[in-house]
């Protein structure tokens, strides 16, 4: 009877690490059947004997014979038998861990071999896709070291325009509007193009009409011839500073480099309300502006679209009681109307969903989307120049929000367009006759140049020679 009482005694303090072991057993082989077999044999066996050593006790209870409990050879047997099977049964649970864990590594084994293989023919498909893309990435190169030459040649020669000496004449239109394009004779490629980007010419035409453009005030060709005749009426201090500009090392390293970039000039000028409104800082843009436009017209009358030039003179254009378009919104319209009407062709493939919002009234966050979705579809090497005169005079309380709203998307699409090697080049150049105190903030410290409040006696214009007839010779 104390061989019985031990075994009772070993399977009870077994009870435990035999639970633990079959539930870590579980976890590890969640998958197998055999396992969860195992642990059910094992846990029926031990509930069975545990029931058998109950039942003993209860009825040694009743017979009150509690020093005799297991003198019945025959149930003790019975007993015997059954912690026997608890036992089989844990040793059965640990070697069907054992034999599961050599089925996994047999697996894992097997899967090693096909991972292998799947490797192999991985690497000799990478190696054909690497050899494509050494190719395209070749050509793409190249495309982009061409288009890099174009621009800083055209840059360049924009530089040398900008020196060179004007003489004021009739200026011709600087784009071809969108009535004029649509009635003009196609020719045979042109028909099959306009017929496949109708739907796209089409919303631009719904875009240009809800702008609410006048085509034939054309405003900004106005302001423009406006500005550039400041050449007859800038005094000799005026023109010293607007000189100072053209030959500050800040403003080519702005102009000529072949990236997209971005420029704050605070001209620092103390002088009455009329004088700031038409500055040197608004001549020089004018001509820059011109400069790009007579570029872009090549002498067989067509226009060559990798240059464009957009402006807005924020100091004509501030009676918001008169002038309808004398805010940051008015200043949006014209902008978008210029860059279509100059590059139009290039915008067939803009996508429709680019045109949501044309169901509905354009507010100023539409117009900056609109603006930043056509700039982004011009092709790659297209150089954009966008100049904003006189921003401080929107810098006022009741345009503030919108200037630096309309602001802000521009600085952010230049700083985009600075991370893509293919994409177009946009100059950005931003001026306030004494100094922005708003819109500053947008500008990194490089990108802000502060001219002096006084420039000492040079001649004026005669610095750059334009008395002598030296140089090139642009025409208005």
């Amino acid at each position: 009877m104390a061989e019985i009482r031990r075994d009772i005694s070993d399977m009870f303090g077994g009870i435990p690490l035999r639970l633990s072991e079959a539930n870590q057993y579980l976890k590890i082989f969640e998958d197998s059947p055999e396992m969860h077999q195992c642990s059910a044999d094992l846990y029926v066996a031990m509930i069975d004997t545990l029931d058998a050593v109950i039942q003993q006790y209860q009825k040694s209870y009743a017979r009150r014979m509690g020093s005799a409990l297991f003198k019945q050879n025959k149930s003790g047997e019975a007993l015997q038998e059954k912690i026997k099977l608890v036992n089989h049964h844990a040793t059965r649970l640990s070697k069907q861990a054992d034999i599961s864990s050599m089925q996994r590594q047999h697996a894992m084994y097997e899967g090693e071999k096909d991972i292998t293989k799947m490797m192999i023919s991985s690497a000799r498909n990478q190696d054909r896709g690497f050899n494509t893309l050494a190719f395209y990435h070749r050509d793409m190169s190249e495309e982009i070291r061409r288009q890099r030459i174009l621009s800083e040649a055209t840059l360049n020669h924009l530089m040398y325009m900008l020196k060179a000496q004007p003489i004021m004449g009739q200026r011709g239109d600087e784009s071809m509007t969108i009535r004029e394009h649509q009635s003009a004779q196609p020719s045979p490629n042109r028909e099959s193009e306009e017929e496949l980007h109708s739907t796209q010419l089409n919303a631009l035409k719904t875009l240009l009409g809800k702008l609410e453009i006048d085509e034939e005030k054309d405003v900004a060709s106005t302001d423009t011839s406006t500005q550039l005749r400041l050449i007859h009426t800038l005094s000799i201090a005026s023109q010293d500073r607007a000189v100072a500009l053209i030959m500050s090392p800040r403003l080519q390293a702005w102009l000529t480099n072949t990236s997209s970039a971005m420029m704050l000039v605070n001209g620092h000028m103390f002088s009455n309300e009329d004088e700031a409104r038409q500055s040197p800082l608004s001549f020089l843009c004018a001509k820059l502006i011109d400069d790009v436009l007579n570029r872009s017209r090549r002498s067989d009358g067509m226009v060559d679209h990798s240059n464009v030039g957009i402006r807005w003179f924020c100091g004509l254009h501030t009676d918001m009681r008169r002038d309808p378009d004398a805010h940051p919104k008015g200043m949006m319209n014209s902008m978008i109307s210029q860059l279509i009407n100059q590059v139009l062709d290039l915008f067939s493939g803009v996508s429709m969903g680019d045109f949501s919002l044309l169901d509905r009234d354009l507010d100023l966050g539409s117009l900056n989307s609109i603006f930043d979705s056509l700039v982004m579809t011009l092709p790659g090497g297209t150089i954009l120049v966008c100049l904003i005169d006189g921003i401080s005079f929107y810098e006022t309380e009741d345009r503030e929000n919108e200037c630096e709203e309309v602001l802000f998307m521009l600085t952010s699409l230049v700083r985009r367009c600075q991370q893509i090697d293919h994409g177009p080049v946009i100059k950005l150049m931003v001026t306030a006759p004494l100094r922005s105190h708003l819109v500053h903030r947008l500008f990194r410290e490089e990108e802000i140049l502060d001219m002096d409040e006084t420039y000492p006696s040079n001649g004026g214009f005669s610095a750059l020679q334009w008395d002598m007839g030296m140089g090139a010779v642009v025409e208005y």
